[in-house]
C-alpha cells in the first residue's frame, strides 16, 4: 500500500510515565502470562483513529487540525486501573484506565468538529474513554480456570498533556511502531 498511512491523533508519553507503567505491569503476576506486551516506546493515549490516509492527503489534514488547538491550554490527566479492553465481558486488551477529564473531553470535541464534512466516516459511535493499550490478550495461552476478574494492583499515574500528535503506525521487522508526523503543541 505505497503511498498509504495508517494515522491517528494521540497523546505521546514521556519516558519515565512509560518506564513506571511498565514497572507496574511486571507486578501484575499471572496476568503477564496471558497477556502479549505492547513495547513501551509505543505507549500512548488515542484521540481519534483516522484510518488510511493517502500520503497527499497529510498536509490538508495538518492544516485542518492546526486551528483545533488554538488556545487550547495543557492539562493533566490521571490514570489509576489497570482493566480489561474494551469491556470485561468480552475481553481483547489489557488497559491503563483514565479518570474522566472535561478538558480532554473538550479537546477531542474540536478536533471532531475540524473533521465536520470532511471526514465524517472516521468519527465513532462508541463512547471514548482515556486508555493505554499495554498488551493484547493471547487466546491460546488462557487456561480453562483463568479468571478476567478485577486486577488488584494499584497505580496512579498523572500525565502532561502538552501536545497532541499526528501519528502513523508502521510494521517493521514484524513489530508496529508508532511514528510521530507532526505535533501540535498547546499553549
Amino acid at each position: 500500500m505505497k503511498g498509504i498511512r495508517k494515522v491517528f491523533l494521540a497523546i505521546n508519553l514521556d519516558e519515565k510515565t512509560k518506564k513506571h507503567i511498565a514497572h507496574k505491569l511486571d507486578n501484575l503476576g499471572s496476568i503477564n502470562d496471558v497477556v502479549k506486551r505492547i513495547d513501551r516506546e509505543n505507549y500512548h493515549i488515542t484521540l481519534i483513529y483516522l484510518g488510511f490516509v493517502e500520503d497527499k492527503e497529510v498536509a490538508d489534514l495538518c492544516l485542518d487540525l492546526k486551528g483545533s488547538f488554538s488556545g487550547v491550554q495543557s492539562f493533566d490527566l490521571l490514570f489509576d486501573s489497570f482493566s480489561w479492553g474494551p469491556s470485561k465481558d468480552k475481553p481483547k486488551m489489557l488497559w491503563l484506565i483514565g479518570k474522566k477529564n472535561l478538558e480532554l473531553m473538550s479537546l477531542r470535541g474540536r478536533i471532531e468538529l475540524a473533521f465536520k464534512g470532511s471526514r465524517n466516516n472516521i468519527l465513532s459511535e462508541k463512547k471514548f474513554k482515556p486508555h493505554i493499550n499495554l498488551g493484547r490478550i493471547i487466546k491460546k495461552q488462557i487456561s480453562s480456570d483463568f479468571k478476567f476478574s478485577d486486577i488488584k494492583e494499584e497505580i496512579s499515574v498523572s500525565i502532561p498533556v502538552e501536545c497532541v500528535s499526528l501519528m502513523e503506525s508502521v510494521e517493521e521487522k514484524g513489530r508496529i511502531k508508532h511514528l510521530t508526523l507532526e505535533d501540535f503543541v498547546l499553549s
